[in-house]
């Protein structure tokens, strides 16, 4: 996993430069001491990452030893179908590449807070840290209460670091404990006022060093980093491939440099919104035009289209649709196709059966279903690359009944 800087997150140009939130403001909104419940304050702390550069630190159950990075804390979104071990959950990200970055779920539990018994003076404890029969897994065992030099302290188990160190504490993935007193926090203890500024921050490393003895309980608490929780999820392996999906697009995202100006970027969306708004005009008269025509009375103009209409009113010589033959003010007049077959059949009949009729009941053209199609479209123009086409003698003959010389019934059955 590569170490990242924060620079490199967020590109040549970070997002969050001008939004540097000083520490006493953020730990009256993610400190110990607030009284929101730990999962609203889950959700909180995910909707402030989207202004403020969030960089927060845990010890994991998993690696007792270190202190992981976890940045910018997202709610993953709940999509169109649910997935219970995601929706909803809040996932830091370890790594600063959004194609290697691990996501890491935050549970209520880590920013519970919790008392612990550590070292009043931070150098002291470090300075143990260096004393193998001090160390379990590299945290210092538990103090006695009764100790010279031990403090009750509440800090919450996930910290959110200051925001105007993120840049350098987020250097790394993991650092070890003794590591991170001596990059963050031994250097800058000469340093007139600030151990006072950073309580909160020295105090949260004191518990993090700290190791508790196991519980009998009730509850049963078992030996392990003070600080420690759980982040292990049981996911699917379509989840799990969600989940990373998801990860590579949030930090792509997050990743993405911002313009110098934002003239472009104001430009780009004052003609998006006008694009949008001509198509929701022309959508909105599209449909009150279908709405339009859906109100009138079932007619041939209805059915087949106002063009079709035209055509069809020229080639049977009537000026209104009023006027049109029996027959295709009939087919205007069906909601459904299948009702169609009948109406043309029963007119090919009438007209086969009168005396005047070219052709009887034995050789009249049978409606076949390519003739129905053109029938029913009123193709009635062949082309000249397709004799096939349209209400001609070949048509008839070859498609109607191949022995029948007569196509005039057609014309006949249309016109009359």
């Amino acid at each position: 996993m590569s170490s990242q800087t924060l620079s490199t997150i967020m590109g040549s140009a970070p997002v969050w430069d001008n939004y540097v939130v000083p520490f006493n403001q953020l730990l009256n909104v993610t400190g110990p001491l607030v009284a929101t419940p730990p999962d609203q304050l889950l959700q909180h702390l995910a909707q402030l990452s989207l202004e403020t550069p969030i960089v927060m630190g845990a010890v994991l159950h998993d690696d007792p030893e270190n202190i992981t990075i976890l940045n910018v804390p997202r709610a993953y979104p709940r999509g169109v179908v649910a997935q219970a071990n995601l929706d909803g959950n809040i996932y830091g990200f370890v790594g600063g590449s959004a194609t290697d970055a691990v996501p890491v779920h935050i549970p209520a539990a880590g920013l519970a807070p919790v008392a612990v018994t550590s070292h009043r003076d931070p150098a002291t404890l470090r300075t143990e840290l260096n004393t193998p029969a001090n160390v379990i897994d590299g945290l210092r065992i538990p103090i006695a209460a009764a100790h010279a030099n031990a403090q009750a302290l509440t800090v919450q188990r996930a910290m959110v670091f200051p925001t105007e160190m993120a840049a350098v504490i987020q250097a790394q993935a993991v650092y070890s404990i003794p590591q991170f007193y001596d990059l963050f926090i031994g250097p800058n203890m000469a340093t007139p006022g600030w151990a006072v500024t950073y309580e909160e921050f020295i105090q949260w490393w004191c518990c993090a060093a700290m190791r508790v003895a196991a519980v009998v309980g009730p509850p049963a608490v078992p030996a392990g980093p003070a600080l420690g929780f759980a982040t292990q999820q049981v996911l699917t392996v379509p989840q799990q491939r969600l989940l990373n999906n998801w990860t590579r697009r949030t930090l792509s995202l997050v990743t993405s440099k911002v313009p110098d100006t934002v003239a472009p970027i104001v430009a780009s969306i004052n003609n998006l919104c006008q694009d949008l708004t001509t198509i929701n005009a022309d959508c909105r008269e599209e449909e009150e035009e279908k709405a339009r025509i859906a109100a009138l009375p079932q007619s041939f103009a209805k059915r087949f289209g106002i063009p079709v209409c035209e055509e069809v009113m020229r080639y049977v010589e009537v000026d209104s649709m009023d006027n049109l033959p029996p027959l295709l003010k009939t087919l205007g007049s069906h909601t459904k196709q299948a009702n169609d077959h009948v109406a043309i059949r029963s007119a090919i009949d009438i007209r086969a059966s009168e005396n005047i009729c070219v052709a009887n009941q034995w050789s009249k053209p049978v409606l076949t279903a390519s003739l129905l199609v053109i029938f029913r479209e009123h193709r009635l123009i062949a082309t000249g690359d397709n004799y096939g086409e349209g209400f001609t003698p070949f048509t008839i003959t070859c498609a109607g009944r191949r022995i029948c010389p007569w196509s005039s019934i057609y014309s006949s059955v249309i016109k009359e």
